[in-house]
């Protein structure tokens, strides 16, 4: 998806799932499409929704979304970094840490979407200035 496409204004969900062993994360600006999305992917009992946790815009649900991404990156699937094989409680802790953290501090990172596919580096290097056990 192209950067200068995205509405980045846009209210958007981060969600949290469970699929057999893993626990997947991700964003949404609309949630009734992503989870028809999964039913036809996964099944509609093959996954158990935990938590979504709504953001006034998805620059911000991105943000999250990508340091939460860098901080539980030792326990990704391989190739798909959303999903980790971690018990659900230490991905909640990690989520809850991140959104307390960074939250008082969205507005230093409000421009990171605007440098296109140059902002996942910027992301990383939230994840290691603000969470040095990365």
């Amino acid at each position: 998806m192209k950067t200068e496409l995205i509405n980045w204004d846009k209210p958007t969900t981060l969600y949290l799932l469970i699929v057999n062993s893993f626990v997947k994360f991700g964003i949404t600006t609309n949630w009734d499409r992503r989870m028809k999305a999964y039913d036809k992917e996964l099944g509609p009992s093959d996954y158990k929704v935990i938590t979504r946790i709504q953001f006034d815009t998805r620059w911000q649900a991105e943000l999250i979304e990508q340091i939460v991404k860098w901080r539980l990156r030792k326990w990704a699937v391989n190739g798909r970094h959303e999903w980790v094989e971690l018990p659900i409680q230490p991905v909640l802790d990690c989520i809850s840490q991140s959104i307390s953290e960074i939250k008082p501090e969205f507005d230093k990172h409000k421009y990171i979407h605007k440098n296109g596919t140059d902002r996942w580096g910027f992301y990383k290097d939230i994840a290691q200035i603000y969470f040095s056990e990365n």
